[in-house]
């Protein structure tokens, strides 16, 4: 928490030097920007590790809506960062429920994030089902296969999909922080990847179950 406030500030600055009419100025104030947001990223990804390891659980306000339009939003978002890839959203049937719409916001997006950096097709597939009365799935489907060894600890805290990391991967806690959400949600979410294909698969009950 101590750290949101001097990246507060920092990001203020960098905002007033992204509004200024020079065009140097402005490149370098849009550069701080960009880097503070992945700061802020990195310091939310640590708060929800730091929450889960502490026996609180991942935190979720649920609220009614429509998973089809959050996740359209998130593709556009998500095919703006990686040129030359996109993203193949289908859905089918009733896509309501009571779901934390900035917590599932984050699966989609590490999901898809992830898909487009380390797979090697072109295109990402995106489906939704809700052809079922009591839940909904996500199916995210790309090219490339993830080795056994590495499988096997993909959901671990602090791991990325590739043994060679960079800047970019953030702290490897992405992965970790979309299975606990959907945990959070009384979900599952599983993982298959073989013959050159890898998917992940979500089911997510449409109401909070009785307590």
């Amino acid at each position: 928490h101590d750290l949101r406030g001097p990246l507060s500030a920092m990001m203020m600055a960098a905002e007033v030097l992204a509004r200024r009419p020079d065009p140097s100025v402005n490149a370098v104030g849009k550069r701080l920007l960009r880097s503070g947001r992945w700061m802020g990223r990195m310091i939310e990804d640590l708060l929800d590790l730091a929450r889960t390891r502490v026996g609180e659980g991942m935190p979720v306000a649920r609220a009614r809506f429509d998973l089809c339009t959050m996740a359209e939003r998130v593709v556009q978002e998500r095919e703006s960062t990686v040129p030359g890839k996109s993203v193949r959203l289908t859905h089918s049937g009733d896509l309501q429920g009571e779901w934390d719409e900035d917590r599932l916001t984050q699966v989609v997006s590490n999901l898809l994030g992830n898909a487009l950096r380390h797979g090697n097709s072109e295109t990402v597939e995106l489906h939704l089902d809700g052809d079922a009365p009591d839940l909904v799935r996500m199916r995210v489907a790309n090219g490339g296969s993830i080795p056994p060894e590495m499988l096997a600890h993909i959901f671990d805290p602090f791991r990325s999909g590739k043994a060679q990391s960079n800047r970019s991967e953030g702290l490897g806690l992405g992965l970790y922080i979309v299975q606990q959400i959907v945990w959070a949600h009384a979900g599952t979410m599983r993982v298959e990847s073989a013959d050159g294909h890898t998917v992940f698969e979500v089911e997510l009950p449409r109401l909070a179950p009785a307590e």
